[in-house]
């Protein structure tokens, strides 16, 4: 018997393509934004992002090497749903469907679709050969575990759910958004209008930090007390908090209820902010310096060990530590091992206890590496392992899709230098050790024309 539930797989931000009458606005390619302000025009809402787009069809999941919009380049999905349909044996457009949306929305209107339109895929998968008993899961991927969370909890998906998977996803945001929208990212540079677009967009917004994470004299603040000046839009702010606090208050009333087994897959042993410096009045903000330094190695890059747990939890609970970065993981060799096994033992529940806890997954690695780079321009970023000098470690930077262009071994001290850049296009580090070397970790980076 094959496996008895459908799958459905909800993409991150930016993972789905849109496209109008008129042609496409997003598909993923660096060049959609880095030619000119024109690029980030035609992202733009025409509304204020509380309904649908009239003309805006999201049409597909993205699939290969890409860009989110002047953050970085990312890994999309292919390798993710090419390996849960053949380990799994599921049927893509029967029991494996995926869910393309409009992510520049209030995600509460892509929940509503997905709550919606989910009920009929199950029943049309029961109807056509499922067996009675067949449910939904759900596996999602950074902002769409917030989708299918809000779908599931606040808009009456629970009763049919079976389970939910969700890899590196932000349940109690991530400082890397604030970030991005008071312009303290140097890549938005690159990318010329992109930051106003950006301001408009509920979804960013909704993946706002709503633990305190403000550096002040005496303490730490959150981005809604009272007396933080942030300068962006207060409404979108307040929003915002209020759009994950929703999720926390319906699963914490939900619990007592038969329902899903939550699953998280968390990014780790990566330089991850956790704590910001916003100026008074509000400006961009920056990584805020503590005794520890400005970064923390508990998280995935972008999202904090301890926001990617969902938000009801009081701490890890069924979690799987992998090291791996925020925009790759979906396609890392260690994430869909314990991501297919997961899935198994939904299909048959007395193989769960071994995810009922929380476990390490992999080898040690981690990779400090910029968003985007200037085509041409020199390019510094680190590489560590444990027991350094034990184990040797291998650096490739290649052409997505193209030959390799550096190979470094051991670089000192971790650091690898390429003095002459990387030509314009998408390029992927990977990092290796001889002592695993099927567990490599690889990231995306974008080099794009100078001029911009």
């Amino acid at each position: 018997m094959g496996f008895p539930h459908v799958v459905v797989f909800v993409p991150g931000i930016a993972g789905s393509r849109l496209v109008t009458p008129a042609g496409p606005i997003w598909t993923g390619s660096p060049a959609t934004l880095a030619r000119s302000a024109a690029g980030a025009r035609r992202l733009a809402l025409s509304g204020d992002g509380r309904a649908a787009e009239p003309g805006v069809t999201a049409d597909g999941v993205l699939l290969g090497a890409g860009v989110l919009p002047g953050l970085a380049g990312v890994d999309f999905y292919g390798r993710c749903l090419r390996e849960l349909t053949s380990s799994l044996g599921l049927e893509p457009g029967r029991n494996l469907i995926t869910f393309p949306y409009d992510w520049r929305l209030d995600n509460r209107v892509n929940a509503g679709l997905l709550a919606r339109q989910a009920p009929g895929w199950l029943a049309d998968w029961r109807a056509t050969g499922g067996p009675d008993h067949a449910r939904l899961v759900f596996v999602a991927h950074s902002m769409g575990g917030l989708v299918a969370r809000h779908a599931i909890e606040v808009q009456g998906l629970r009763d049919l759910t079976a389970g939910v998977v969700t890899i590196g996803t932000p349940h109690r945001g991530a400082p890397k958004a604030l970030r991005a929208l008071t312009g303290g990212l140097p890549v938005l540079r690159l990318f010329p209008g992109l930051l106003e677009q950006l301001r408009r967009m509920p979804s960013v917004h909704q993946l706002l930090p709503v633990f305190p994470f403000l550096t002040r004299p005496d303490r730490y603040a959150r981005l809604t007390d009272p007396e933080v000046v942030h300068g962006l839009d207060a409404g979108l702010v307040r929003d915002g908090a209020a759009f994950l606090r929703e999720i926390e208050t319906a699963a914490r009333a939900n619990a007592g209820e038969a329902g899903p087994l939550a699953h998280a897959i968390v990014g780790v042993d990566q330089d991850t902010a956790r704590l910001l410096h916003l100026p008074d009045g509000g400006g961009p903000a920056s990584l805020a310096v503590t005794a520890a330094g400005v970064r923390d190695p508990r998280g995935d890059g972008t999202v904090p060990e301890g926001s990617a747990y969902p938000i009801e939890w009081d701490g890890a609970r069924s979690a799987t530590w992998v090291a791996g970065r925020h925009l790759s993981l979906p396609g890392m060799r260690v994430v869909l091992d314990q991501l297919t096994g997961w899935l198994s033992a939904i299909a048959e529940p007395r193989r769960l206890a071994a995810f009922r806890d929380v476990h390490r997954a992999g080898f040690p690695l981690s990779l400090d590496a910029p968003e985007a780079v200037p085509a041409g321009a020199p390019v510094e970023f680190a590489v560590t392992a444990p027991r350094a000098g034990l184990w040797s470690i291998e650096v490739l930077v290649e052409a997505v899709d193209g030959p390799v262009e550096v190979r470094v071994v051991d670089p000192p001290g971790g650091l690898v230098i390429l003095p002459d850049g990387l030509p314009e296009g998408l390029h992927r580090i990977r990092v290796r050790t001889a002592h695993a070397p099927e567990q490599e970790l690889s990231d995306l980076l974008p080099a794009v024309p100078a001029e911009t």
